[in-house]
């Protein structure tokens, strides 16, 4: 009997935990467990573009007299230095890009700088040999003085000139180099456009057209060939900035020296068809002209 007992509580038990076990079954079935969302991934930095800033390289010098100290000639030379202002901030690759671009820059501009202070020094040196053996009386003076404009990815350097030497009246013309930063180099003006040939004689067409509004005055005062001279405006001072494309054509260049420099201006809208999508990009105004 007790056996009996025995073998019945064992079943009771076996029964109980099987229920249990089918109950808690039921129980995680019936659980609704939410989908894991993936995080979004980090996003990644974005690269900066290399910021870059002009600085003013100065050489200058006067010549004066041994005795009185009297002045008798001068020079002052000013152009640009470029650097990278976020220099630390850039990729390994960016950072070689730019401080090439520095270097490529700085190296021409110091070039020009070197063979200025050179010049000069011929023209105090001969200053004063003429006022010891020609009592000569006059200030000479050598001045350069230099801006600097970019939009997109180019740079204008525009350099103003003043010289004296004596004789009627001083000399002064206009110096451009213009930089490309994509390529690393100085280029010819007309090389922003698409087609380099068809923006050179494109635009001076509308050069020729511009220069002629200018009045009856102007062009009875130009040279005969000025058509000819302006056809050419990519080998004289060209520069871009804001506005558009200036050339300047410094006195003597397409008429007297009464004439005195000849500036003309096309906008980019004026010459967004000749320059090309390409190089309206290039120069960062595109918007402009649309």
């Amino acid at each position: 009997m007790k056996r009996i007992v025995l073998l019945l509580s064992v079943m009771v038990l076996l029964m109980l935990a099987a229920c249990t076990g089918s109950t808690a079954s039921n129980a995680d079935s019936d659980t609704v467990v939410p989908e894991e969302i993936p995080a979004p991934p980090p996003e990644e930095p974005k690269e900066e573009l290399p910021e870059y800033v002009f600085e003013t390289a100065l050489c200058a010098e006067e010549q004066a007299l041994r005795d009185s100290g009297e002045v008798i000639g001068y020079y002052t030379y000013e152009l640009p230095q470029m650097y990278i202002a976020n220099e630390d901030n850039l990729t390994e690759e960016g950072r070689t890009a730019a401080l090439q671009n520095a270097e490529t820059f700085n190296t021409r501009m110091r070039e020009v700088l070197d063979e200025s202070v050179h010049n000069g020094e011929e023209m105090l040196r001969y200053k004063e040999v003429l006022v010891e053996e020609e009592s000569v009386d006059f200030v000479v003076c050598d001045e350069l003085s230099s801006n600097v404009y970019r939009v997109g990815q180019i740079v204008s350097v525009v350099s103003q000139c003043y010289y004296y030497g004596g004789g009627a009246h001083p000399f002064s013309y206009t110096v451009t180099y213009v930089y490309d930063l994509s390529v690393g180099q100085f280029i010819d003006p007309a090389q922003i456009g698409d087609d380099p040939e068809k923006f050179r004689t494109a635009a001076a067409q509308l050069l020729i057209e511009h220069a002629e509004s200018l009045g009856e005055d102007y062009v009875e005062g130009y040279w005969a060939d000025y058509q000819e001279i302006i056809s050419r405006w990519n080998e004289t001072a060209v520069f871009f900035d804001d506005t558009g494309m200036t050339v300047i054509f410094s006195a003597y260049e397409l008429g007297p020296y009464a004439m005195g420099p000849v500036e003309l201006t096309l906008t980019y809208e004026e010459l967004a068809d000749v320059i090309g999508e390409g190089g309206l990009t290039h120069l960062g105004v595109l918007h402009t002209a649309e």
